[in-house]
């Protein structure tokens, strides 16, 4: 009688946990409805397929998952684009790992050269199938459904990539003929340019010389909080773009923005030196 009752009361409490997370799943896709992208190309685009991955894990269920995309698709919807997945995020089964670790690093790497400016939708696309296999990989019961992810991934990345190189139309408003992105590091809760970092807005700042758009992206690691990080991104990215005019850049062509601790290049919860950067992309 005692385990009839243990069990009865852990059914209920279950059926109650799986309401729960139906309403609120619900309850996000009912936000994304009323909700109107108000982001440049890239951000919509990523809202909007973000949205797509939303709504088909409602449809199996899987009211987790569905949240956590409805929830990156209202970020974006908002202009904020959210950044791929860290692959430490799932738990994945044994021989997965090292594929998706090399396809975020090459999606990040596409990203921060401009690849979401030069063609917006298939970055999009490439962003949402990254998450969408890293999901899929994790729960490991349709292979199908991982295939057609990292096969959506793949496609999109070629696209992405050949419009960096020049070698495609851009999808978006602002066509990307060439780009070369320059790294610039900090250290450690620094927006100073040091002399390693000075040499290579030098070499930028030559290879500018017939450029149309230099464009600073400022990177914080995970460590503080992210509207601290976010303004701190946003020093760094102004202290390369003054850099990058006091070297002899038409200052009219240069932007400087702030990324925060969003897009980073390595997975870390806290201090990473490779992440506390700035990203020069230079248009010809």
């Amino acid at each position: 009688m005692t385990h009839r009752k243990v069990r009865t009361t852990l059914s209920v409490a279950a059926m109650g946990l799986l309401a729960a997370c139906s309403l609120g799943a619900e309850s996000r896709l009912s936000q994304l409805d009323a909700t109107s992208a108000t982001g440049d190309a890239f951000s919509s685009a990523l809202s909007s397929e973000y949205s797509s991955l939303a709504r088909a894990e409602f449809a199996e269920f899987d009211y987790d998952d569905s949240s956590f995309f409805a929830d990156k698709a209202l970020a974006a919807a908002g202009g904020s684009a959210p950044a791929p997945q860290a692959v430490n995020a799932r738990a994945l089964p044994e021989g997965s790992v090292g594929g998706l670790t090399d396809a975020r690093a090459r999606l990040v790497a596409a990203l921060d050269a401009g690849g979401g400016a030069g063609t917006p939708q298939a970055a999009a696309e490439a962003q949402a199938a990254y998450d969408c296999w890293l999901q899929e990989q994790e729960e490991n019961i349709q292979p199908d459904d991982i295939a057609a992810c990292r096969d959506k991934f793949e496609a999109s990345m070629e696209l992405v990539e050949a419009g960096l190189a020049g070698d495609g139309e851009s999808d978006g408003p602002t066509p990307v003929t060439q780009t070369q992105n320059y790294v610039v590091y900090f250290d450690f809760n620094s927006a100073d340019v040091n002399a390693e970092a000075q040499a290579v807005i030098d070499t930028a700042a030559e290879r500018a010389a017939e450029a149309t758009k230099v464009e600073v992206l400022g990177h914080t690691d995970a460590s503080g909080t992210s509207d601290y990080n976010l303004a701190l991104s946003q020093r760094r990215a102004e202290s390369v773009a003054a850099a990058l005019a006091a070297a002899g850049v038409d200052p009219a062509i240069i932007t400087a923005s702030s990324l925060g601790e969003t897009l980073l290049a390595v997975s870390s919860d806290g201090p990473e030196a490779s992440n506390r950067r700035a990203v020069i992309n230079i248009t010809e």
